[in-house]
């Protein structure tokens, strides 16, 4: 059993984390070779995820009331996800994505089921292990993404 919370964290993350390196097309786009389109597939789905993932973070935040720090964690979270949302028009102006697509856009089946399951069944402290090993895998997609978006 890891003695400290760091070893806990890192045990957690090898145990439950995506493998970064399954995902195809993050290589895509960050090589340059993704097209416009599958970009604006981004944007839409982001657009649908985006406000359903602060709900989902606002929601384990109020279920947190005896774990101040969990309470914390997700409403910074939830924070976050208005960041991304207000950032959101321009990338998807730059996919020549208009608010009429975005209305008609049906997201993909499970895209917003693993942080809305959380939020509904896991334990504040479950749920804080679980995201935080999930957000290695993104916040390394995102990187990647965003440094091929700057580079090509």
């Amino acid at each position: 059993m890891p003695a400290t919370a760091a070893e806990m964290l890192k045990k957690t993350r090898s145990e439950l984390a995506p493998d970064s390196n399954v995902n195809p097309w993050v290589p895509l786009v960050a090589g340059g070779r993704a097209s416009p389109g599958t970009l604006a597939v981004l944007a839409l789905g982001q657009h649908r995820v985006i406000p359903a993932d602060r709900r989902a973070f606002l929601h384990l935040a109020q279920r947190a009331t005896e774990e101040p720090a969990a309470a914390g964690f997700f409403a910074a979270l939830a924070e976050g996800e208005e960041l991304a949302a207000a950032r959101l028009g321009a990338f998807a102006e730059a996919c020549a994505v208009d608010e009429e697509r975005m209305r008609a856009y049906e997201p993909l089946p499970g895209c917003q089921a693993y942080l809305s399951w959380l939020a509904l069944n896991a334990g504040p402290t479950d749920a804080v292990l679980a995201v935080t090993a999930n957000f290695a895998t993104w916040g390394t997609y995102c990187a990647s993404i965003a440094q091929g978006l700057r580079t090509h």
